[in-house]
């Protein structure tokens, strides 16, 4: 392969490791370095062109010098926006760890780099291991028995000078802006975000709750003891427990490990070298001070493994796609939802100092948490946090639950939970937040829904949207518009959940009222702005000045057991606050042809395989996407296996006179729903509100 145009965005720290990672890929004819960017000047042996911001460099780079990958090596509060200029000037990125500092900055990095069509590689070192693999296929095949768990251990020591070496160093926050340098979020974050990996707990819908519990000896901001719990959302998923520090009496090479029913595997991750065998697993219970994990003894049976560079990786990937990333960015929503926690709970309160002694003078000087190693282990055996466990500096004060989004219902059919309803929280305002129902899962467990895919972050599970609302779009996303394509535009919308206004006794149906409310009208908007915007990704205000677009929704959900699943009747009444009608459109309003969603719409989990149908004439079926996609039909049914594996089958159907046309996709994602607004507007008055109504029946497939 032809070498790689490469530049790289800081030279110091671990930049500095990035660059002596690159002489090898260079002298293979991987790489070519084009330039560095750095605030001072670099070492003397790195003599690529000097920068002092990336933009200067893109600017003066052009053309056949122009970077293909730019290496970020700097400060998080710098990560966003050096990532998004990279991806503008269609370059790839390898950004360090933590990538991002919020799931909103993750969400929109991701949206930018599939815009740009560009790839983004996350800087989790260990991922290149063959270690993480391997544990990852243990949890998933069953080879150690079921798994109760999968565990981070880091007891690593930090002296004075290391919270010293720059203005951010120890902080939560610097100037207002979040900074994230606890224990968890950067020194080990590896071992959190290889827990997760193992676990198969990679995206942020994954996750149901955070547990933590931040300490500090260290006269810091952030934390430096820490235990986090990682409850997941699917059932056939393990739950995760990290104890992280930077307080031990000895740095220690950290690890992680999958504690199964008939043994252990144990991955020390910086060293890519694993122990595999049985072991007397100690039960899931609070675990006395001084007891320590169940050791694999000499049953055990060691694997080493070799080591891929991330930045080779992304290079082979640019040369030629068909190379899977092995750490992308949208495997790691995961742990910045994880990251969110940390810094969404109150600040780290401080280990009081009869339980910590300080080893040392000076700038050496660290400190030592009283047996935080065995309280360490103790709480990851009892998969509770430290003030659970008996920790005499443990402070049950700062343990703090976290979810990514607020949950707002959950729904159990013959004892198993087949749906949960969310407040949207997690929704960034481009892609309109609202509330929606995932994961909805059939009776053996099967996820059936997705949340904030890597194609369209505005697919979140079920719910009724529409993209266009009097020139409000409550869809997510682009805004399709007539003789200009899909523009972006600062018209999105929200929808929020106000409350439940009728429940049955046995908690089976419910009605929840909701509120769409449109962006405050923009007093220099103008019709003009849009026709002239960017066809290809420019920006145009809505339309305005004028009232602000408001409509209330009264959305009923009747839940029941049928064979061999279940079903939900979903009813949706919507209605303008004011007195005058409300035209509701679509892209196929507007003039893409096929483009009529808005509606029910329900976001498929990725499948392995899926047919869909409708009714034909004679008694048959129509088959197939393209016969399916706007037909007009009773009903649509789409079969299939997830690619997480279980067989399942999921039909919509009309319950009352209205014949809107299906909404299908397969072969670029999956995804279901009806189109009110096909190839025409409808109108929604306060006295006649669009009234839809459905069943949607989730069954399990042999």
């Amino acid at each position: 392969m032809s070498a790689v145009r490469v530049a790289l965005v800081g030279t110091r720290g671990f930049g500095r490791v990035h660059f002596q990672g690159l002489q090898k890929q260079i002298s293979e004819g991987l790489a070519e370095l084009v330039g560095v960017v750095d605030v001072a000047e670099p070492e003397a042996d790195v003599t690529a062109p000097w920068f002092l911001t990336l933009g200067e460099l893109l600017e003066q780079l052009p053309g056949e010098r122009a970077p293909e990958v730019v290496i970020i090596a700097t400060p998080i509060t710098t990560h966003m926006a050096m990532a998004l200029e990279a991806l503008a000037a269609g370059c790839h990125v390898l950004l360090e760890k933590p990538p991002v500092r919020s799931l909103a900055e993750h969400w929109q990095l991701l949206r930018a780099a599939r815009e740009a069509g560009r790839s983004v590689q996350v800087g989790f070192q260990a991922r290149g291991g063959g270690g993480i693999d391997r544990l990852r296929r243990i949890v998933r095949g069953g080879e150690l028995g079921r798994v109760l768990r999968v565990t981070a251990y880091g007891a690593w020591q930090r002296d004075r000078a290391y919270y010293s070496r720059s203005r951010w160093a120890g902080l939560r926050r610097l100037g207002g802006e979040r900074v994230a340098d606890g224990v968890a979020t950067n020194p080990l974050a590896h071992g959190v975000h290889a827990a997760l990996t193992v676990a198969g707990i990679d995206r942020a819908d994954q996750i149901a709750e955070v547990t933590t519990e931040l300490r500090r000896a260290h006269d810091i901001e952030a934390d430096d003891t820490t235990y986090l719990g990682i409850l997941p959302a699917q059932a056939d998923l393990p739950p995760v427990h990290c104890a992280l520090v930077t307080t031990a009496p000895d740095q220690s090479d950290p690890w992680v490990e999958v504690v199964a029913e008939r043994g252990r595997a144990r991955l020390y991750y910086t060293a890519d070298r694993a122990e595999i065998g049985p072991a007397q697993v100690v039960p899931s219970q609070i675990v006395p001070a001084g007891v320590a994990a169940a050791d694999i003894g000499a049953a055990a049976r060691r694997e080493d493994y070799e080591r891929i560079s991330l930045v080779e990786n992304l290079l082979r990937h640019v040369r030629d796609a068909s190379v899977p990333l092995l750490c992308p960015l949208e495997s790691t929503s995961a742990f910045t939802a994880v990251l969110d926690a940390t810094q969404s709970v109150p600040d780290p309160t401080p280990i009081g100092p009869e339980h910590v002694t300080w080893v040392g003078e000076g700038p050496a000087a660290h400190p030592v948490v009283e047996d935080v190693e065995a309280w360490m282990t103790a709480a990851l055996d009892s998969g509770a946090p430290f003030a659970e466990v008996g920790a005499p500096w443990g402070d049950a004060s700062a343990v703090h639950r976290w979810s990514p989004r607020r949950v707002l219902r959950t729904q159990e059919i013959a004892g198993s939970e087949i749906a949960v309803l969310v407040d949207g929280s997690d929704i960034i305002p481009r892609s309109s937040p609202r509330p929606y129902l995932h994961p909805l899962r059939t009776l053996g467990g099967t996820v059936i829904t997705d949340a904030h895919p890597a194609d369209h972050d505005w697919h979140n599970g079920l719910g009724v949207v529409i993209q266009d609302v009097a020139d409000v779009n409550f869809w997510g996303g682009r805004t399709y518009v007539e003789g200009a394509g899909y523009i972006w535009r600062e018209d999105h919308g929200t929808i929020a959940h106000e409350a439940f206004e009728e429940t049955s006794a046995d908690g089976t149906a419910w009605t929840q009222r909701l509120r769409w409310r449109g962006p405050e009208p923009a007093a220099d908007a103008s019709a003009a702005d849009v026709s002239a915007a960017d066809a290809s990704g420019g920006s145009a205000p809505s339309d305005g000045p004028g009232p602000r677009v408001e409509l209330e929704e009264t959305r009923t959900h009747v839940f029941a057991p049928v064979e061999g699943g279940w079903s939900v009747e979903l009813t949706s009444q919507l209605r303008p606050v004011s007195a005058e009608a409300m035209e509701l459109g679509s892209p196929g309003s507007h003039g893409r042809e096929g483009g009529g969603y808005g509606g029910l719409f329900l976001r498929l989990a990725p499948l392995a395989e899926a047919t869909v149908a409708v009714p034909g004439p004679d008694g048959g079926r129509l088959t197939g996407e393209d016969a399916v996609h706007g037909a007009r039909a009773p009903w649509v049914e789409l079969c299939g296996t997830a690619a997480t594996g279980g067989r399942f089958a999921v039909r919509i159907e009309h319950l009352d006179e209205h014949d809107d046309p299906w909404f299908v996709r397969v072969a670029g994602y999956p995804g279901l729903g009806s189109a009110i607004a096909w190839d025409s507007p409808v109108t929604t008055t306060a006295e006649q509100p669009l009234t839809r109504a459905f069943r949607i029946t989730v069954r399990d497939l042999p």
